[in-house]
């Protein structure tokens, strides 16, 4: 996390490494290798709020949200006609507070452009978009019903 005069920046990174070369399966009792390989998934992103003090109720719903922007490269566990199948995408999103309300409840948005496959060894390469929207329920701070009783 970097913060510069109320405003934060965050970066994040993920390495996801799988090993499927010796995944099998038992067909007619006998075990075989399915003849796959590891996977990598290379993930990096960035996270942008324009806001950070607290009491900025009087800020307009753009400077209270949150704003992502990331990328991916992954190598599939799939090897078709001696090539390896990739699959690359950028993200974008944004997550905005409800105004009406005083707790942390958010509505999100969230956008996926990328491609996956390849055009070599007559494959095909699939290009996409994704859309999603989604809602961070989080109650008010100060609402009792969370709360631990000390006595039944």
């Amino acid at each position: 996390h970097i913060g510069l005069k109320g405003k934060e920046w965050s970066i994040g990174a993920d390495i996801k490494i799988q090993d499927w070369t010796s995944a099998s399966r038992t067909i007619e009792g006998e075990e075989v290798n399915l003849g796959l390989n590891s996977s990598t998934q290379l993930s990096v992103g960035i996270q942008f709020t324009p806001t950070t003090s607290v009491g900025d109720e009087d800020k307009n719903i753009f400077d209270r949200g949150n704003y992502f922007l990331g990328f991916r490269d992954e190598t599939s566990y799939l090897t078709l006609r001696d090539v390896e199948i990739k699959d690359q995408a950028f993200t974008f999103g944004a997550n905005f507070p409800i105004l009406a309300s005083r707790s942390l409840t958010k509505i999100n948005f969230g956008m996926e452009i990328g491609q996956r496959g390849t055009n070599e060894s007559l494959l095909l390469k699939e290009s996409y978009m994704n859309f999603y929207v989604g809602v961070s329920l989080s109650p008010f701070q100060k609402n009792v019903w969370f709360r631990e009783r000390k006595y039944d």
